[in-house]
């Protein structure tokens, strides 16, 4: 490190680069995340949202959780990320529910569990 912090302005700089790019991991498991909430609002979409609600309603939730996921890792080492988890974490109503698993998940192990012949591979083929 120099007399003007050179180095450590150029650490700053890429710490701070690297904060502001999700990893691969987190992508694919925001994508999964959001998927399964997708999937989960699927009757209330159906019921209540047109397809260009949904449209505009997926992004969002998608980089909501990606953006979660990315701060909660990044918390131990940069007190930005850190802030941003304790400040939505503080937004949780203390009589929210506890979260449950979703029924098509509880199916899912039913049918593993019956050792069901096509358990292994839910998605039907032509």
């Amino acid at each position: 490190m120099n007399r003007t912090g050179g180095t450590v302005s150029k650490q700053r700089k890429a710490a701070e680069r690297d904060l502001l790019a999700l990893s691969d991991e987190t992508k694919q498991a925001a994508m999964f995340i959001a998927m399964t909430v997708r999937n989960a609002l699927e009757d209330f979409h159906v019921q209540h949202l047109s397809d260009a609600h949904m449209r505009e309603l997926n992004p969002l939730i998608r980089d909501a959780i990606a953006t979660a996921l990315h701060a909660s890792l990044h918390a131990h080492d940069s007190p930005a990320a850190k802030a941003f988890v304790e400040f939505n974490a503080r937004l949780i109503p203390a009589y929210g529910e506890d979260p449950q698993l979703l029924q098509d998940f509880i199916e899912v192990v039913g049918l593993f569990k019956a050792g069901a012949d096509d358990a292994h591979d839910p998605l039907p083929t032509d």
